[in-house]
C-alpha cells in the first residue's frame, strides 16, 4: 500500500505540465507570450446645449442682451477645428401668427457675433486645449421697435463644428 502511495505523489508534478490529453505541448508554446494592444479613437466634432433645445426669450421688449443658453464645443482632431452658425429667418425672429411679421436681432457667443457672418471661424487659436471650448453663454439682443404685433416670434440657429 506504501508503494502505491508514493507512486501516486510523485507523478502529480507530471500531469500538471501535461494537457488534458496527455499530449506533449505544442512547440509554439513559450515561458513567455505577448499581447499587443491597440485602439483607435474617432475624429468627433461636436456642440452641445446641453439638452436645453427649446429657449426662450423672457421678454421680447426688454432691453439688452439676454442670456439664454452655455454652447460647449468639443472637437478631438489636433489640426483644429471650425465652427459656422446659420439663422433658418436670416437672422430675423419670425412671427407664429404671419411669417411677414419679423423682428431683427443680434446674437453673439464667445464675443462673436454669430449672426453677421456667414463664414466659418477656425477655433484652433482659442487656446483653450484640446479644441474645447467650456459653454460660454449665447447672448441674443432682439431690437424691438415698440410697433410689432402681439404674438410668439421664432428662429432656430443651427451650429456645426467640424475638422479644419
Amino acid at each position: 500500500m506504501k508503494k502505491l502511495a508514493f507512486f501516486m505523489l510523485s507523478a502529480l508534478p507530471i500531469v500538471a505540465f501535461a494537457n488534458p490529453n496527455g499530449h506533449q505541448l505544442p512547440s509554439f508554446m513559450t515561458p513567455e507570450a505577448q499581447i499587443d494592444l491597440k485602439g483607435t479613437i474617432t475624429p468627433k466634432c461636436a456642440a452641445s446645449t446641453h439638452g436645453q433645445q427649446d429657449l426662450k426669450l423672457s421678454v421680447l421688449g426688454k432691453r439688452g442682451p439676454q442670456k439664454v443658453t452655455a454652447l460647449a464645443v468639443y472637437c478631438n482632431v489636433r489640426e483644429g477645428a471650425k465652427i459656422s452658425f446659420d439663422s433658418a429667418n436670416d437672422g430675423y425672429l419670425q412671427g407664429d401668427a404671419d411669417p411677414a411679421d419679423k423682428i431683427q436681432y443680434t446674437a453673439t457667443w464667445n464675443d462673436m457675433d454669430i449672426l453677421d457672418e456667414t463664414e466659418k471661424r477656425d477655433m484652433s487659436d482659442w487656446g483653450h486645449g484640446k479644441n474645447f471650448l467650456f459653454a460660454p453663454l449665447v447672448k441674443v439682443t432682439p431690437r424691438v421697435t415698440g410697433l410689432e404685433y402681439a404674438g410668439t416670434y421664432t428662429d432656430t440657429i443651427t451650429v456645426k463644428v467640424f475638422p479644419n
